[in-house]
């Protein structure tokens, strides 16, 4: 099927109909929009990014919940759920800002002598010190399937989840899912080495 030659509502008319396809395509002919609106936010302790992902969400929102009954059109409606998502991720950040501050340590309490120490290591520790990861990152990834190996490559790249979605031809919610299920199974295996 030729998606690029159909109307946004009807796209989300198939996306919602379960055509992956049809939201894929969508979700694509949207990032421009996205990142335009996007480009009008701040959020506190994240990146641009981090708004074009929440833009992102906003916009599957609006797929899966827009009705073709409705008095206005889809990019209207689109662009209210994306802006809501966004205006709600920057509140929610802004909630938190202070929360490094208030866990912080005063800095006269910082014990000169081994903070300096830190920087005085040789190169054998600091290279058992990156072996030491090298092992713990092969031993995270044979935990995981391909598929969430490849998502957590590319996620540890810097890249959006719109972007993991179109590199690996899966729609955003599998993208999520991928990140969540990675999530659960570092907690679960390595509950004493990650918080």
């Amino acid at each position: 099927m030729d998606y690029d030659s159909f109307s946004d509502e009807y796209l989300q008319q198939l996306a919602s109909g379960g055509d992956r396809e049809a939201e894929e395509a969508l979700s694509v002919r949207y990032i421009p929009f996205i990142r335009k609106i996007s480009r009008t936010y701040f959020i506190f302790g994240g990146d641009i990014e981090d708004i074009i992902q929440e833009g992102t969400f906003g916009l599957i929102s609006a797929i899966r919940q827009y009705s073709s009954n409705s008095n206005y059109s889809f990019r209207s409606f689109a662009a209210v759920c994306i802006k809501n998502r966004i205006i709600s991720a920057i509140k929610s950040a802004a909630s938190n800002k202070h929360h490094p501050l208030n866990d912080g340590i005063p800095l006269d309490e910082i014990d000169v002598d081994s903070f300096s120490e830190y920087f005085r290591r040789s190169v054998e520790e600091i290279v058992i010190e990156k072996e030491n990861q090298d092992r713990f990152i092969e031993t995270v990834f044979e935990s995981l399937t391909i598929y969430e190996q490849n998502v957590l490559k590319l996620y540890l790249e810097g890249l959006s989840y719109a972007e993991i979605s179109l590199s690996l031809n899966k729609d955003i919610k599998s993208i999520d899912n991928a990140v969540q299920r990675i999530r659960r199974k570092l907690r679960s295996k390595y509950s004493g080495v990650i918080s």
